[in-house]
């Protein structure tokens, strides 16, 4: 989540009660500063059963400037596992499949 500076201790709480735990992502010992002088807070919210609901909710926090989860902006997402690897994401199909799938990009991308 891309947080403005001030207060955003505060934001980092509003975000925690909805369910995630953040992290201020630091760079060299300091918050890392995004082109717009914000924080970063990365959140983890494990699975989402409802991301849409989601995003209005974190949306409507003081604070957060940008939340990450494009609602509506893409038909395909590759995303990052916690592994290690890539994973592509299609909803409107209904299926996950490794990022490099049979022909190295993911099915219909």
């Amino acid at each position: 989540m891309e947080v403005t500076p001030f207060g955003w201790e505060l934001t980092g709480r509003r975000l925690r009660e909805l369910g995630c735990e953040p992290r201020m992502r630091m760079k060299d010992g300091v918050p890392f500063l995004t082109d717009n002088q914000h924080y970063i807070l990365d959140c983890s919210f494990g699975a989402i059963a409802d991301p849409a609901k989601l995003h209005r909710q974190v949306s409507d926090i003081t604070g957060v400037m940008e939340d990450g989860f494009f609602i509506g902006m893409a038909d395909i997402v590759v995303s990052g596992t916690p592994g290690g690897g890539d994973q592509c994401v299609d909803e409107g199909v209904g299926w996950t499949m490794d990022w490099r799938g049979r022909d190295g990009w993911c099915p219909g991308g």
